[in-house]
């Protein structure tokens, strides 16, 4: 020290006598200065600060809580309930109460300081003294009890060992308060701040425990400021653990779950090494093959890309921020992959005609969703877009490939009568004994569980989305393949799929070679297998009559469509000349309207033309049970049904109103006006929906009854029943009773 001193006094020397007509300045940490003329200065010289001291404790007085040794008061004390020194981190000589961080211990630094020159307790108590680091107080927390006590009259927490053997030992942190600069202590009455030997996130600043009343907690504070300091004893060696199970096997997968016991601040990844049975795997080697790391942050902790049906070995670890490796527990874990196509064990039976799989094809389990294949594709492996590379070989006339095990993946895969379901048998999944539902797993994919009502069995088909060649598209929607298509000359093969959605499941049509997910399902006897296609239209809207409801107009393609226009009582939609001139039932000789149908006895007592193929379009062209509604199914949905307008539904183009039946299943009625004479007017604003009722009242019988709605944003909105003249061209909505 001696030879700096004399260095700078030669140095003060050298400039008076060069330049005797300069000022010697002096400016202090606050920002003052002080002026001196050089011939005031006589000589400069240091003399030492003022010390200061402490002793650690005796050995005996080490309170050992059976997981740490801890000092039993803080730095600067000598018992439980004395504050102590207030110094800043770093500041080895704990007297530094500036409040620039270049003395704490330096301008940039951004190191742990436990253990090292800068470390205080080590310094001034020697040995295996240090301060403590935020594992050590996560330690303290999570193996002792805390109570809000005093002691002497000083407020602050009681930590009581919870380890076996040591539950009568504890320690007591008193409020401390705390040193900005110069100024006196602040807050000492209510809070307590201890410094661990932790550079913070920003490294300006430092970890510490924050006590009072009701928190307890780590923050980083400014280096600068004055903290307590409770000494632990003993080197530090990271106080964590990790134990790692298996929470998911699929086919080229597996997901762990991974417990971390300790202060995670220390922690930069969580790792697993891995490799078939045989291989020796040595995480510490940073060449070794299949190594996968993730942040802390990532909720899911999964390894892609293994083969199927192939047995694994894995450590887990733990890579700290100084590169320590800690092995989790147990050492190796053992898995093997499923085969590709896990087939299950048993069949649900949800009441319906036929039994449903517990999980997609390819899946291991419900939430199961990544699976997609072509439809034909029997092997699950084809990607390609060009459409004859799939179900090749399929006669043209072929409607549906469910069962032949040549095209239809879950017969040729399953076995043991899986197949691809119908189109109707997904829409029975909608009947009045099944409660739908929407679910979301923990890890956020959405998913509609289908539960009978009685038994309580239920299914859950999650959202899949779709794949065009290797692209998924659209992942929170549901696209699942039917085993029905059709062909043409022009688009080729369409095939059906079902788009499963709360209230109603649409159909849609597409190409082969999209990726879709498959949930088989198997036959049972007695079950109601409707050979009619229309039948997968119907909509059971938990009706006081019991009639269920097509989700689509007649003639439409899918439940946005206008679908057709028909005069009353005619079989065949036009899109001109809706006049009396060119109506079938209108004689111009004597300028009157047939009375069509029959007595149905109706609540209203008009005759009917419903069921009558004759008359009836939807009977007509659908067949089976389908016919236009009756007054009484009009007067039914109108009353028992919530309506609700929506503009441009589902991006369809199309306005309308989605109906709302008691069970909360729905349909939708798009407007798609009136054509009078050869003009269509209204689409977008209004609709006409026939029933099948001709309105006797009138001698002239020249009007039929319909649904008439138009545009609203009354919540309460109701359509109104009213009769209109035969000729014109309006919608028809055909209905069921099962």
């Amino acid at each position: 020290m001696k030879k700096y001193i004399f260095t700078i006094l030669m140095a003060v020397a050298a400039i008076l006598s060069v330049s005797a007509q300069q000022k010697l300045v002096v400016k202090l940490d606050n920002g003052t200065t002080q002026e001196f003329e050089t011939w005031e200065v006589d000589s400069l010289y240091f003399t030492p600060s003022a010390t200061i001291s402490s002793t650690a404790p005796a050995e005996t007085e080490i309170v050992d809580l059976g997981f740490a040794k801890w000092a039993p008061y803080n730095l600067g004390s000598t018992k439980a309930s004395e504050t102590g020194w207030l110094v800043g981190w770093g500041d080895v000589t704990g007297t530094n109460k500036s409040t620039k961080l270049k003395y704490f211990p330096a301008q940039n630094y951004s190191n742990d300081i436990y253990e090292t020159a800068y470390d205080i307790v080590h310094t001034m108590w020697g040995g295996d003294w240090r301060l403590p680091v935020a594992e050590d107080i996560q330690l303290l927390r999570d193996s002792c009890t805390w109570e809000y006590a005093s002691e002497d009259a000083v407020l602050g927490w009681k930590l009581t060992s919870k380890k076996e053997g040591y539950t009568n030992v504890s320690i007591f942190l008193p409020f401390t308060g705390y040193r900005n600069g110069k100024n006196a202590p602040a807050d000492v009455d209510n809070l307590g701040l201890y410094w661990t030997g932790n550079i913070g996130e920003n490294t300006g600043k430092a970890k510490a425990l924050l006590i009072n009343e009701t928190d307890k907690e780590m923050v980083e504070r400014n280096r600068f400021l004055g903290l307590a300091i409770r000494p632990i004893y003993g080197k530090f060696v990271h106080q964590l653990a990790l134990t790692a199970e298996i929470s998911k096997i699929a086919i080229n997968e597996v997901s762990f779950t991974a417990d971390i016991v300790g202060d995670l601040s220390a922690v930069s990844k969580i790792g697993i090494c891995y490799g078939e049975a045989g291989v020796t795997l040595n995480p510490e080697d940073p060449n070794a093959a299949n190594k996968t790391e993730w942040d802390l942050s990532d909720e899911e902790h999964k390894v892609s890309g293994l083969q199927p049906n192939t047995s694994y070995k894995a450590v887990l670890y733990l890579r700290l921020k100084d590169e320590t490796i800690i092995l989790g527990k147990p050492e190796v874990i053992e898995f093997t992959t499923l085969a590709k196509f896990p087939v299950p064990a048993t069949a649900v039976d949800l009441g319906l005609s036929v039994e449903w799989a517990p999980w997609n094809l390819g899946e291991s389990d419900e939430w199961g969703h990544t699976q997609l294949y072509g439809w034909g594709d029997v092997e699950g492996e084809n990607h390609s877009t060009n459409h004859n590379t799939y179900a090749t070989g399929l006669n043209t006339n072929t409607t549906s490939i469910c069962g032949d095990i040549r095209y239809d993946i879950a017969a040729k895969q399953w076995g043991n009568g899986w197949r691809l379901p119908t189109l109707a048998e997904i829409r029975e999944l909608y009947s009045s004994s099944i409660k739908v539902e929407q679910e979301i797993s923990d890890e956020g994919y959405l998913g509609i569980r289908y539960t009978n009502k009685t038994t309580g069995a239920s299914i859950l088909i999650p959202a899949c989305g779709a794949r065009y060649e290797d692209n998924l598209m659209l992942p929170s929607s549901y696209y699942y393949w039917t085993g029905e298509a059709s062909y043409n000359s022009v688009d080729g093969w369409r095939v059906r799929v079902a788009r499963p959605m709360l209230n109603t499941v649409d159909e849609q049509q597409y190409p082969k070679f999209w990726g879709m997910g498959i949930r088989p399902v198997k036959s049972k006897s007695g079950g109601n297998n409707s050979s009619n296609p229309h039948d997968s239209y119907a909509v059971d809207l938990g009706l006081s009559d019991g009639t269920f409801w097509s989700d689509r107009n007649l003639g439409a393609s899918s439940a946005t469509d206008y679908g057709g226009y028909y005069a009353w009582a005619e079989t065949s939609p036009r899109t001109t000349n809706f006049d009396k001139e060119n109506y079938l039932y209108y004689d111009s000789t004597t300028d009157s309207f047939q009375k069509t149908g029959t007595d149905a006895n109706s609540l209203n007592g008009e005759w009917q033309i419903c069921g009558d193929e004759n008359y009836d379009a939807a009977t007509n062209q659908w067949k089976g049970k389908w016919r236009m509604p009756t007054d009484d199914q009009i007067i039914c949905l109108i009353n028992e049904c919530s309506w609700q307008w929506k503009t441009n539904y589902n991006g369809s183009g199309h306005n309308g109103y989605l109906v709302t039946g008691p069970n909360g299943r729905s349909i939708f009625l798009p407007a798609a006006g009136v054509i009078n004479g050869s003009e269509l007017s209204q689409d977008g604003e209004q609709a006409y929906y026939w029933s099948g009722a001709l309105n006797t009242q009138q001698t002239s019988f020249m009007r039929a009854y319909v649904i008439n709605f138009e545009r609203s944003d009354n919540p309460n909105y109701k359509p109104v029943r009213q009769f209109t003249t035969r000729v014109s061209g309006r919608s028809i909505r055909p209905v069921m009773k099962p």
